[in-house]
Protein backbone atom coordinates (compact mmCIF):
# COMPACT_ATOMS: atom_id res chain seq x y z
CA UNK A 1 0.00 0.00 0.00
CA UNK A 2 0.95 3.47 -0.80
CA UNK A 3 0.81 6.29 1.70
CA UNK A 4 0.09 9.74 1.26
CA UNK A 5 0.11 12.33 4.40
CA UNK A 6 -2.71 14.94 5.26
CA UNK A 7 -3.36 17.70 7.60
CA UNK A 8 -6.28 16.87 9.35
CA UNK A 9 -7.95 18.47 12.36
CA UNK A 10 -6.22 16.15 14.43
CA UNK A 11 -3.14 15.83 13.37
CA UNK A 12 -1.50 13.42 9.85
CA UNK A 13 -4.31 11.92 7.97
CA UNK A 14 -3.00 8.94 5.94
CA UNK A 15 -4.17 8.06 2.68
CA UNK A 16 -3.32 4.18 1.34
CA UNK A 17 -3.99 2.83 -2.33
CA UNK A 18 -4.77 -0.34 -1.60
CA UNK A 19 -3.03 -2.76 -4.10
CA UNK A 20 -3.40 -6.43 -4.93
CA UNK A 21 -1.45 -9.00 -2.65
CA UNK A 22 0.41 -11.01 -5.15
CA UNK A 23 2.40 -7.18 -5.95
CA UNK A 24 6.00 -7.62 -5.24
CA UNK A 25 7.18 -4.60 -6.61
CA UNK A 26 5.34 -0.78 -7.35
CA UNK A 27 6.02 -1.41 -11.30
CA UNK A 28 4.08 -4.40 -10.79
CA UNK A 29 1.27 -3.80 -8.08
CA UNK A 30 -2.01 -3.64 -10.05
CA UNK A 31 -4.63 -1.59 -7.50
CA UNK A 32 -6.93 -3.20 -5.88
CA UNK A 33 -10.51 -2.77 -7.24
CA UNK A 34 -12.51 -4.94 -4.85
CA UNK A 35 -11.65 -2.05 -2.45
CA UNK A 36 -14.12 1.37 -2.45
CA UNK A 37 -10.74 3.61 -2.03
CA UNK A 38 -11.46 6.39 -4.83
CA UNK A 39 -14.59 7.53 -3.41
CA UNK A 40 -12.56 7.27 0.29
CA UNK A 41 -9.65 9.56 -0.55
CA UNK A 42 -12.03 12.05 -2.65
CA UNK A 43 -14.29 12.45 0.49
CA UNK A 44 -10.98 12.83 2.90
CA UNK A 45 -9.80 15.41 0.50
CA UNK A 46 -12.77 17.17 0.01
CA UNK A 47 -13.26 17.22 3.87
CA UNK A 48 -9.91 18.10 4.35
CA UNK A 49 -8.95 20.92 2.33
CA UNK A 50 -12.53 21.89 0.83
CA UNK A 51 -12.10 25.09 2.84
CA UNK A 52 -8.55 25.84 1.52
CA UNK A 53 -7.54 29.09 -0.61
CA UNK A 54 -6.91 27.38 -3.35
CA UNK A 55 -9.13 23.60 -3.35
CA UNK A 56 -11.91 25.11 -5.69
CA UNK A 57 -8.90 25.89 -8.57
CA UNK A 58 -7.63 22.42 -8.38
CA UNK A 59 -10.35 20.05 -7.06
CA UNK A 60 -12.15 19.00 -10.60
CA UNK A 61 -8.54 17.82 -12.28
CA UNK A 62 -7.48 15.91 -9.09
CA UNK A 63 -11.35 14.20 -8.81
CA UNK A 64 -11.08 13.38 -12.32
CA UNK A 65 -7.83 11.81 -12.02
CA UNK A 66 -8.91 9.77 -8.73
CA UNK A 67 -11.79 8.74 -10.40
CA UNK A 68 -10.02 6.92 -13.40
CA UNK A 69 -10.56 3.13 -13.89
CA UNK A 70 -7.58 1.89 -11.87
CA UNK A 71 -4.68 0.18 -13.26
CA UNK A 72 -1.02 -0.51 -11.73
CA UNK A 73 0.56 1.61 -8.89
CA UNK A 74 3.14 3.19 -10.77
CA UNK A 75 0.94 4.66 -14.06
CA UNK A 76 -1.15 5.96 -11.08
CA UNK A 77 1.92 7.43 -9.59
CA UNK A 78 3.17 9.23 -12.67
CA UNK A 79 -0.38 10.53 -13.90
CA UNK A 80 -0.63 11.90 -10.59
CA UNK A 81 2.73 12.97 -9.83
CA UNK A 82 2.56 14.97 -13.43
CA UNK A 83 -1.18 16.24 -12.44
CA UNK A 84 0.37 18.15 -9.39
CA UNK A 85 3.43 19.38 -11.20
CA UNK A 86 1.19 20.98 -13.68
CA UNK A 87 -1.09 22.10 -11.28
CA UNK A 88 1.89 24.01 -9.66
CA UNK A 89 3.21 25.31 -13.18
CA UNK A 90 6.39 23.17 -12.03
CA UNK A 91 8.90 21.92 -14.90
CA UNK A 92 7.43 17.74 -15.19
CA UNK A 93 11.00 16.28 -14.95
CA UNK A 94 10.81 12.78 -17.37
CA UNK A 95 8.85 10.84 -15.64
CA UNK A 96 10.34 7.77 -16.07
CA UNK A 97 13.92 8.75 -14.91
CA UNK A 98 12.32 8.87 -11.43
CA UNK A 99 12.34 5.91 -9.26
CA UNK A 100 8.95 5.07 -7.95
CA UNK A 101 9.67 2.26 -5.99
CA UNK A 102 8.03 2.73 -2.61
CA UNK A 103 7.15 6.10 -3.70
CA UNK A 104 4.32 7.42 -1.41
CA UNK A 105 1.79 8.50 -3.94
CA UNK A 106 1.17 12.34 -2.93
CA UNK A 107 4.75 12.86 -2.25
CA UNK A 108 6.97 12.12 -5.20
CA UNK A 109 7.34 15.83 -5.70
CA UNK A 110 9.07 15.54 -2.06
CA UNK A 111 11.52 13.34 -3.15
CA UNK A 112 12.75 15.09 -5.80
CA UNK A 113 13.02 18.25 -3.82
CA UNK A 114 14.98 16.08 -0.94
CA UNK A 115 11.95 17.07 1.37
CA UNK A 116 11.91 14.10 3.04
CA UNK A 117 14.26 15.26 6.56
CA UNK A 118 12.47 15.94 9.34
CA UNK A 119 14.16 19.18 9.54
CA UNK A 120 14.24 22.71 7.29
CA UNK A 121 10.59 22.91 6.12
CA UNK A 122 9.20 26.60 6.22
CA UNK A 123 5.87 27.06 7.69
CA UNK A 124 3.26 28.00 5.19
CA UNK A 125 -0.05 28.63 6.52
CA UNK A 126 -2.12 25.33 6.47
CA UNK A 127 -6.10 24.99 6.73
CA UNK A 128 -6.34 23.20 10.59
CA UNK A 129 -2.57 25.02 11.44
CA UNK A 130 -4.87 26.92 14.97
CA UNK A 131 -5.40 23.69 16.15
CA UNK A 132 -2.16 21.29 15.19
CA UNK A 133 0.24 23.88 14.66
CA UNK A 134 2.54 23.60 11.67
CA UNK A 135 2.44 19.95 10.46
CA UNK A 136 5.72 19.00 8.36
CA UNK A 137 6.49 16.56 6.02
CA UNK A 138 2.52 16.08 4.25
CA UNK A 139 1.73 15.74 0.94
CA UNK A 140 2.67 18.38 -1.63
CA UNK A 141 -1.09 18.11 -2.16
CA UNK A 142 -1.17 19.84 1.64
CA UNK A 143 1.13 22.51 0.04
CA UNK A 144 -1.16 22.74 -3.33
CA UNK A 145 -4.48 23.19 -1.82
CA UNK A 146 -2.64 25.98 1.07
CA UNK A 147 -0.41 28.12 -1.23
CA UNK A 148 -1.74 27.34 -4.72
CA UNK A 149 0.82 29.64 -7.04
CA UNK A 150 3.52 30.12 -4.77
CA UNK A 151 3.72 26.02 -3.80
CA UNK A 152 6.51 25.91 -6.77
CA UNK A 153 8.72 28.84 -5.60
CA UNK A 154 8.61 27.15 -2.35
CA UNK A 155 9.89 24.12 -3.54
CA UNK A 156 12.67 26.08 -5.78
CA UNK A 157 13.68 27.45 -2.79
CA UNK A 158 13.67 24.37 -1.13
CA UNK A 159 15.55 22.89 -4.26
CA UNK A 160 18.39 25.60 -4.46
CA UNK A 161 18.97 25.06 -0.47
Amino acid sequence: MQQARLAGPGGVVKLSVPVCSESRTVAEARIDVQQPWQKVHWQTIQSLYGRSPFFPYYADEIKELLMQPPGTLAAFNRELFSCLCRQMKYPVPDIEMIRLEGADIFNSIRQLARLETECGHPAYPQVFQSRTGFLPGLSVLDLLMNQGPAAAPYLQKLIAG
